[in-house]
């Protein structure tokens, strides 16, 4: 994106991510109503992990895991009311420092794999409390955890070109955010 103190230039940035469900207040929330959406969300989660084979056991373990794994991405990220200020996502900084803010990935490979061929020296690190309990869960999560994690978000973002079941459970979960019916 644009560089906010160079608008002449562009620089990459980083962002918050990971989250199944559209923000963080979805996770952070309080009441029954909150309560009742999560429960949907883990059933959901367990359904597509089923689907792809998974006994149901184990897809509703998992699920849980993955529902622990991303309410903790929630805690560390900003609301949406915050990230209208441009000064909260205004975090220039050389990669240095951004490895020393997450040394627990790699971020040669990270930018390799997404396709960053231009080296990376500076770059906006748009929520960095975010990067760091990134980092953190990274070093403390357990492995099947994190699986289980992404297992779930492989599946949910190829939803719509899987089979039926695939589509229709996508659908069926997805729609309360769109309001679409069909």
């Amino acid at each position: 994106g644009v560089d906010l103190h160079d608008p002449a230039h562009y620089i990459a940035w980083l962002f918050q991510g990971g989250l199944g469900l559209p923000d963080r207040d979805y996770y952070t929330t309080a009441g029954a109503s909150s309560d009742s959406l999560r429960r949907a969300y883990v059933e959901h989660i367990a359904k597509m992990l089923t689907l792809a084979g998974e006994p149901a056991s184990a897809a509703k373990t998992d699920a849980r895991q993955v529902m622990v794994l991303e309410t903790q991405l929630a805690k560390a990220s900003l609301t949406r009311i915050a990230m209208r200020d441009p000064a909260a996502t205004d975090h220039p900084m050389t990669i240095v420092r951004l490895r020393s803010l997450a040394p627990h990935l790699s971020w040669a490979a990270y930018f390799s794999a997404i396709g960053l061929t231009v080296p990376v020296t500076r770059l906006n690190v748009a929520q960095p409390a975010f990067i760091t309990r990134v980092n953190a869960l990274l070093a403390t999560a357990p492995l099947s955890q994190w699986r289980a994690y992404l297992r779930y978000h492989a599946l949910s973002s190829s939803a719509p070109w899987l089979s039926t079941p695939f589509v229709d459970e996508d659908f069926a979960f997805n729609s309360r955010f769109t309001g679409a019916k069909q």
